[in-house]
């Protein structure tokens, strides 16, 4: 997610860690260098958590490399001794004059789950308040080589939403810039590809009122074909669950009685018999298939097929 956007990141580690991450994890480094550096410190300074460390050396790398921000990315070393990464931010935003961002991962989560913290923490850092919508603009969330599986995915999404008539397609953090991430309260709408970008698509919904949507704009036709066949069978975000594609139902979901299930893990097709609640209050349990499919029932009370 930082990897394009012009900041200086740190790999907060004992050294070695960051070699790995771009000769083995990272496809872009083949293609184009990004300034990503390892903490270096000695084993006993990381152990004993001599931040005051870290920041002399960022302060240094700052003076020489021309960069927007600086990004901390934790380890589990970090992770192992609870660092303070707040006060390690305002330490080294002190000591640097550049904006930082701290992420706390620990190497015991999903990817996706890391990806989704620096989504926010760059939109709610460098998102600039505004009331213009740009028409014919288009965010899009969840770009990276991990999730399409291809180095120049963002390219081949922007060719392919400009295909469907968007003039301006942004995709945040990925073959973009950080000058992107300060104006995507503009966007018309935003397009979520992967997990990692739904957390910051109901963000930018709750700060800037930018409705979202779930989709994946390379899938070839003979794919989406055998997906339908799955219809009704598998939860494909995005492509067949409630949520996605039924929104007036789902609103109708009970908000409490359904434990954690929510729209988003049942198909239009499910079998299951979950509890419903209408705009008058009334509430009642069905099928999600009776409610989502041919019949469209809604609520027997407001139907006068029960009494309340």
């Amino acid at each position: 997610m930082l990897y394009d956007l012009g900041g200086i990141i740190v790999i907060c580690d004992a050294g070695g860690c960051t070699g790995n991450i771009c000769g083995f994890d990272e496809p872009r480094w083949f293609v184009r260098k990004s300034a990503i550096f390892s903490a270096g410190l000695r084993d006993m300074d990381a152990i004993l958590g001599r931040d005051d460390r870290l920041v002399e050396k960022l302060k240094d790398t700052a003076q020489k490399v021309d960069a927007s921000f600086a990004a901390v990315v934790g380890t589990p070393v970090p992770a192992v001794i609870a660092t303070d990464y707040k006060a390690l931010k305002r330490m080294a935003q002190k000591r640097c004059g550049l904006p930082v961002i701290t992420v706390e991962c620990t190497g015991t989560r999903l990817y996706d789950e890391g990806a989704q913290d620096v989504y926010l923490q760059l939109f709610q850092n460098f998102s600039r308040d505004t009331t213009e919508v740009i028409p014919g603009k288009i965010g899009v969330l969840g770009v990276t080589p991990l999730d399409t599986s291809l180095i120049d995915g963002d390219v081949k999404i922007r060719e392919s939403l400009k295909r469907e008539g968007y003039e301006q397609v942004c995709c945040y953090g990925t073959g973009g810039s950080l000058d992107e991430i300060r104006e995507a309260g503009s966007a018309e709408k935003n397009l979520v590809i992967a997990p990692a970008g739904l957390k910051a698509a109901e963000y930018l919904k709750q700060r800037f009122g930018t409705p979202y949507e779930w989709g994946y704009p390379l899938l070839e036709e003979s794919f989406k074909e055998k997906l339908h066949g799955l219809a009704g069978k598998k939860v494909l975000v995005g492509f067949n669950d409630l949520a996605s594609q039924e929104p007036a139902v789902a609103a109708g979901w009970h908000p409490t009685l359904n434990g954690t299930l929510t729209p988003q893990n049942v198909t239009t097709g499910s079998r299951r018999k979950v509890w419903w609640l209408c705009p008058e209050g009334h509430v009642w349990k069905a099928v999600v298939y009776s409610r989502a499919r041919a019949q469209k029932t809604g609520c027997p009370v407001c139907a006068g097929r029960v009494r309340r």
